[in-house]
C-alpha cells in the first residue's frame, strides 16, 4: 500500500475579506511547440440530474460503457442482456419503445453505433474460440459486422448481417483490431490495430460495401512518422504508446491517447487537415476518454485525477522511449487491479489543462461513477450511464449496479453543432502515414544507440525482439530535456510472451530542480496478476506499491465554500467557490443558489451573489453536483 497519498479536503469557509484572484496560468501547449498566451479559466457550474431513464423489465446493461445516444438525438442504443444473451437494444430516450435489434439475427452481439442513415448498426462479436471474453483491455480476437435493417435500426423488422474485413483480418493473420469508431460521415472508421510484432497502430480507413460484406480500404496510420537519429523527439514519437480515440469537430479532429512522458497516458488532439497535434491533459495520472460538446468548445473526459492510479510510476518524469512495450504491461496492471479508481468524469473547456486547472469532476451522487456520456444536440443536456462503485467493483462474480440518467446544465444556453466534415475532402497526407510505410519501433532491433538530451546528458537504447517477445532498455546518464532536471539510471521491460507475462524494472534518480527516485521490479501475469514492488519519491512526495482497490478513496462530490462580506444597504456579497482534486485554487461556481433570510439569488460567472443577511443570519449555498455549504454572518 502507499505510504503517502495526496488528497483534497474542503469545507464551507466564512471570511469577511476581499475576494482572492486566481493567478495567470500557462495554457496547455501543443506538443513540441512553445506555449501560447494563457486562456482565461472558466468558472465551475452546476450539473443537474434532469431525470432517470428506466430500462424495460427483463433488460439489463452489459456494461455502463455500452450506452450511446443515436445520431437522431431521440433514441438510445445499448449493449444489453436480454432473454439470457448479450444483444444490442434500442429504445426512445424516455425509456419507452424498446426493441432487441440483433435478436433473431445474431446469437450474441455488442455495439451501440448507428450509421448516420439510421438503417445500419456496427456490431462487435468475440468468437467463443478466441480464448478471451470481452475486448476491452483484453486479448480477444474481436470480429465486426454491419447489420443492415429495414425500415430502421430502431424498428429492425428485417435485417442482414454483413461481415467487415480489415486490412489484417484478425489475430491469426497478425493483428487484433480493437477500439473502433465510425466517422460522423458514415463512410470511414478509425481503430487501433495491435500488430503481433509491432504493437499498436492508430489507423483510419474507408468502409466500402462490396458484395456480401464490407471492406476497410485505403488505410492510413495516425502514429507520427519518426526518425531514429540523435534527436530525442524522434525516439519519443516512436516509443510512445498510442490508441485512437474519439472524433471531434465534426470529424476533422481525432483524439489521440498517448503517453506524453513515461507511463503517463494523456489526451492529445490531431487536426487531420493541418497535422497539428495538441496536448490537452498534462497531469501525471491517467486520462483517457473524451466526449466533445456539440460545438467543440468543451470536453467531458475520463481521468484518475486525485485518485493516484499511476502516480507511483509517473511522478519521476522521463521520456516515453520504451512505452510501446512497457505501458502495454503496466497499464494493464492498473486497469484490472483497480476498477474502483479508474476513469472518473471531468468537464473541462477545450483549452485543456493549464496550471493546476483541469476542469471539474462530474459526480451526481457519492460513490457513483459515470462510465458513458453522450451530449444531446443542443449542448445543454447529456445522456449518461453510471455504475455504483464499491469495494467489490470488478471482482469475480460481482454484478454491478448501473443506471441511465439525463443531465442538464442550467447555466448553459443552446449551441449549434459543428457540421459534419466529409473525410474525403481532407488531404490526409498532411497528418497521417501511408499504411505500408509505417513500421512500429517495437519490432526494430536497436543496439547501443545513444541520444543526447536537449538539456544535456544521454540516453542509450537497447531494443531486441518484437512486441510479442522481446526486451527494451533505456539507460540514462544525467539526461535532461529542459536543462533543469537530470535523470540517471535504467528502465527496462522484458517479455517472453507479451500476452502472458512480462517483467518491468526501474532504478532511476532525478537531480537538479527536482529530486527523487523511482525503483521497481514487477512481474506481470495475464490477465490481472502481478508480484513485486514499486516505490518512488519526488520532491518529498513518497508513494509505494501498485495502487489497488483497497487504496481507492472513491468518488465524491466536491464541497462548496462560502466567503461573505458586507456590501452596504443591508445586503452582503456571497462568493461561492469549490476546490477539486489536484487543483488547490478555489474556483468560482456560477449558477449556485444562495439563500439567506428567505431570499435567494444566483451567482454569476464570478461566483458572487447579493442577498440580505442580518448579523447572525444564516447563509446557504447549493449547486447540483457539489456538496452544499452553510455559514452564519458575524
Amino acid at each position: 500500500m502507499r505510504l503517502i497519498r495526496s488528497s483534497m479536503a474542503g469545507a464551507a469557509v466564512l471570511a469577511a475579506a476581499a475576494f482572492p484572484h486566481a493567478p495567470a496560468l500557462p495554457q496547455a501547449q501543443a506538443v513540441h511547440q512553445a506555449p501560447a498566451k494563457a486562456a482565461a479559466v472558466p468558472p465551475f457550474e452546476p450539473v443537474e440530474v434532469e431525470r432517470d431513464v428506466p430500462l424495460p423489465s427483463g433488460v439489463t446493461l452489459t456494461s455502463s460503457q455500452g450506452v450511446r445516444l443515436a445520431p437522431d438525438g431521440r433514441h438510445v442504443v445499448m449493449s444489453v442482456v436480454y432473454q439470457g444473451h448479450e444483444h444490442v437494444g434500442a429504445m426512445n430516450l424516455d425509456g419507452t419503445g424498446f426493441s432487441c435489434v440483433t435478436c433473431g439475427k445474431l446469437p450474441t452481439a455488442r455495439g451501440n453505433e448507428v450509421f448516420p442513415d439510421g438503417r445500419r448498426l456496427w456490431v462487435e462479436r468475440v468468437p467463443e474460440d478466441s480464448g478471451a471474453a470481452g475486448s476491452s483491455g483484453g486479448i480477444a480476437d474481436v470480429r465486426y459486422s454491419v447489420l443492415e435493417c429495414a425500415p430502421s435500426v430502431y424498428d429492425c423488422r428485417t435485417g442482414k448481417v454483413l461481415p467487415v474485413t480489415f486490412p489484417i483480418p484478425g489475430l491469426k493473420q497478425g493483428a487484433q483490431n480493437r477500439a473502433t469508431q465510425l466517422h460522423p460521415d458514415g463512410k470511414h472508421i478509425r481503430w487501433t490495430e495491435v500488430r503481433t510484432l509491432e504493437g499498436p497502430r492508430m489507423t483510419i480507413g474507408k468502409l466500402v460495401r462490396r458484395g456480401d460484406g464490407y471492406r476497410v480500404t485505403e488505410p492510413r496510420v495516425v502514429n507520427p512518422a519518426y526518425t531514429l537519429g540523435d534527436d530525442p523527439k524522434g525516439w519519443a514519437d516512436a516509443g510512445s504508446y498510442y490508441e485512437a480515440g474519439q472524433w471531434m469537430d465534426g470529424g476533422r479532429t481525432l483524439k489521440i491517447g498517448a503517453t506524453g512522458s513515461a507511463l503517463n497516458y494523456d489526451i492529445f488532439t490531431l487536426d487531420l487537415a493541418t497535422g497539428e497535434r495538441r496536448r490537452l491533459t498534462t497531469d501525471i495520472d491517467y486520462n483517457e476518454g473524451t466526449d466533445p460538446s456539440p460545438d467543440g468548445r468543451w470536453i467531458s473526459y475520463t481521468s484518475a485525477r486525485g485518485l493516484d492510479r499511476m502516480d507511483v510510476f509517473t511522478q519521476l518524469r522521463r521520456p516515453p522511449f520504451i512505452d510501446m512495450a512497457a505501458f502495454a504491461q503496466i497499464g494493464r496492471v492498473g486497469l484490472w487491479n483497480n476498477r474502483r479508481c479508474m476513469n472518473e468524469r471531468w468537464l473541462m473547456d477545450r483549452e485543456g489543462q493549464r496550471g493546476t486547472y483541469g476542469g471539474q469532476p462530474v459526480v451526481t451522487e457519492d460513490g457513483w461513477g459515470i462510465r458513458s456520456w453522450s451530449w444531446l444536440p443542443d449542448g445543454t443536456r447529456a445522456l449518461i450511464a453510471e455504475e455504483h462503485v464499491t469495494a467489490a467493483t470488478g471482482t469475480p462474480g460481482h454484478a454491478p449496479e448501473m443506471r441511465m440518467r439525463v443531465l442538464r446544465f442550467p447555466a448553459r444556453t443552446p449551441v449549434t453543432p459543428t457540421p459534419v466534415v466529409d473525410l474525403d475532402t481532407i488531404d490526409l497526407s498532411r497528418s497521417t502515414v501511408p499504411y505500408t510505410r509505417y513500421r512500429g519501433v517495437a519490432s526494430r532491433q536497436v543496439h547501443g544507440r545513444t541520444v543526447h538530451g536537449a538539456g544535456g546528458g544521454t540516453a542509450r537504447m537497447e531494443f531486441t525482439g518484437t512486441f510479442l517477445s522481446g526486451r527494451w532498455e533505456v539507460r540514462y546518464d544525467h539526461y535532461s530535456d529542459d536543462g533543469e532536471s537530470f535523470v540517471s539510471g535504467t528502465e527496462s521491460l522484458t517479455t517472453p510472451a507479451s500476452l502472458v507475462s512480462a517483467t518491468w524494472r526501474a532504478d532511476l534518480t532525478v537531480t537538479g530542480r527536482h529530486h527523487g527516485y523511482l525503483r521497481g521490479d514487477l512481474d506481470v501475469r495475464s490477465p490481472a496478476r502481478f508480484s513485486g514492488t514499486v516505490r518512488s519519491e519526488v520532491d518529498g512526495r513518497l508513494l509505494s506499491g501498485v495502487p489497488t482497490q483497497a487504496d481507492c478513496p472513491g468518488v465524491r462530490r466536491p464541497p462548496l465554500s462560502l466567503v461573505v462580506r458586507p456590501a452596504g444597504g443591508g445586503t452582503s456579497e456571497v462568493r461561492v467557490t469549490a476546490t477539486v482534486p489536484e487543483d488547490p485554487t478555489p474556483r468560482p461556481v456560477r449558477g449556485a443558489t444562495v439563500t439567506a433570510g428567505g431570499r435567494t439569488a444566483v451567482t454569476g460567472a464570478d461566483g458572487v451573489a447579493r442577498v440580505p443577511v442580518a448579523p447572525g443570519g444564516r447563509v446557504t449555498a447549493a449547486a447540483a453536483g457539489f456538496a452544499g455549504a452553510a455559514a452564519s454572518m458575524p
